[in-house]
């Protein structure tokens, strides 16, 4: 059961993680639609814990989805790793398969932003996500990210050298949440 909420959307909650918690993100970030996007080993329950002790190291921002009137998570977005010196900060997100496509996905993504550019006071935040990963490159254009690079033959998933796509938004490029939505 998720935490405290941190953060209210329009469809999601972002929530704050707690140790009951542990087997929904493990369950999640081994799933075959959800790995295919990490280059990372298997995560049992102990290195599950110990990524997400992290979070609250001021580092790392870690939330849960969850849908508006629901008790139960089904995504995670972050702000990691943040760089205070340059007031940077790296975005990720995912959702459970059969909860996308969906606009929980899109909330969770325009209140983690609102909150890096308002909030945090971050100047830039990007995404970097191998080129298969359309829903995530879609999704992150359609809130005002831009493509501005590509890493070319970055990683090899199934055999295959795969480009990772690189996308980033500066704070003055944000116009807040409901300018997200007019848009949509």
């Amino acid at each position: 059961m998720p935490g405290a909420t941190f953060i209210e959307g329009r469809h999601v909650e972002l929530c704050t993680v707690e140790e009951e918690d542990i087997p929904f993100l493990r369950k999640y970030l081994n799933h075959p639609e959800i790995q295919q996007y990490y280059t990372d080993l298997p995560h049992n329950e102990a290195r599950v814990r110990e990524r997400y002790e992290t979070i609250d190291c001021g580092e790392n921002v870690g939330l849960l989805m969850v849908p508006v009137d629901e008790s139960d998570p089904v995504g995670y977005v972050q702000i990691a790793p943040i760089d205070w010196q340059h007031g940077t900060g790296g975005l990720g997100i995912w959702v459970a398969p059969e909860q996308q496509p969906s606009r929980i996905s899109v909330d969770a993504t325009v209140q983690i932003v609102d909150y890096g550019f308002r909030q945090l006071g971050l100047h830039r935040l990007e995404i970097e996500t191998m080129e298969t990963n359309a829903p995530i490159i879609e999704g992150a254009k359609g809130v005002g990210f831009t493509q501005t690079g590509r890493k070319r033959e970055m990683v090899t998933f199934d055999g295959e050298e795969i480009d990772v796509v690189l996308l980033d938004m500066l704070r003055h490029e944000w116009d807040g949440t409901e300018a997200v939505w007019e848009s949509m």
